[in-house]
């Protein structure tokens, strides 16, 4: 319904692009699949999907037994995974069990979903999808994103764009670097149906950061320095990160926002003893912005044909906010 909408909006000859952070990744990605299937549905011409629920971590799902036991009188805060001071406005801090249940049967409804369509020749007309994700990710497993769909992709311009975590030497013995295996996959003799970009440091030695592109169907790696480099502190990005820009006036790194001070939560360092905030410190460390959100956004406005035109014309473009 809400794709049709969008087309009678827009008219005629112009492309139709879908996009969508965390679930609404997953909903369209979903969308797409019906659409190999289903010819009364309008085709998108490309996917952007940031930090896409393909797959859940073992934190964010829980079974029905845990929601129907919450239904019993006495075990009514067993719904709840968690239960937080709410003072975040673009989600809360929160957890129900019901969401994390959801979530997941929605994912394991998805994946049966890829696997049958894989199977048939419409899979061979699935749009390209250019995929934004970090590597470590304590909502949605990114090893799933690449072995469930990207491994499988046919040959259609699709890209996937993993950040990596901050591989600065002095930083190596205090990291738990669990996907690594998968990574060695992706970088070591694999050739691939897609174009894989890694943001990651030059070099151990330095903070800076360049994005190392292998081609499909190619096994050398391109290196482009993107004058960036991660900010002091910062050891990774996370699954809320990925499209949120570090000047966002509640998760960026800023304190100001248009000449007045802010109490910006992406910015928030707590120190003091422990055991004293409300909220666990460890909430405040998941970082909420991405240090190198202008590639985000300049990778998705080179792959939009619509939003580079726009350029062209001088019209203002914000694809991703």
């Amino acid at each position: 319904m809400g794709v049709e909408h969008v087309s009678e909006k827009v008219g005629q000859g112009i492309p139709l692009y879908l996009g969508g952070y965390s679930v609404g990744a997953a909903l369209i990605l979903d969308y797409t699949l019906d659409t190999l299937t289903d010819a009364s549905l309008a085709v998108p011409e490309k996917l952007f999907l940031y930090s896409p629920a393909i797959g859940i971590t073992k934190f964010a799902r829980f079974s029905g037994w845990d929601v129907a036991l919450s239904t019993i009188p006495f075990f009514e805060k067993f719904a709840w995974m968690s239960i937080q001071p709410e003072y975040d406005p673009y989600k809360y801090n929160s957890f129900a069990k019901n969401a994390g249940h959801t979530t997941y049967l929605l994912t394991e409804g998805l994946r049966r979903k890829i696997q049958a369509n894989r199977e048939l020749s419409e899979w061979q007309s699935l749009p390209p999808i250019i995929s934004f994700q970090s590597l470590v990710d304590s909502t949605v497993h990114t090893g799933t994103l690449v072995s469930e769909l990207y491994l499988h992709l046919p040959e259609n311009g699709s890209e996937l764009v993993l950040f990596d975590i901050n591989r600065a030497s002095d930083l190596h013995h205090f990291i738990v670097d669990r996907e690594r295996a998968m990574l060695d996959q992706l970088q070591t003799g694999q050739v691939t149906q897609f174009d894989f970009t890694l943001i990651t440091n030059i070099s151990g030695d330095t903070r800076k950061v360049q994005a190392r592109t292998k081609a499909a169907g190619m096994e050398n790696f391109s290196a482009e320095d993107l004058k960036r480099q991660w900010p002091a502190g910062v050891y990774s990005l996370s699954h809320v990160a990925i499209p949120f820009e570090d000047a966002d006036p509640w998760y960026g790194a800023a304190t100001e926002f248009d000449g007045e001070q802010v109490l910006s939560i992406g910015a928030i360092a707590p120190r003091g003893e422990q055991g004293l905030l409300t909220v666990p410190s460890a909430q405040f460390m998941r970082l909420r912005h991405n240090p190198f959100f202008d590639y985000v956004a300049e990778r998705t406005r080179n792959s939009c044909t619509v939003c580079r035109g726009a350029q062209a014309d001088g019209a203002e473009s914000h694809p991703v906010n």
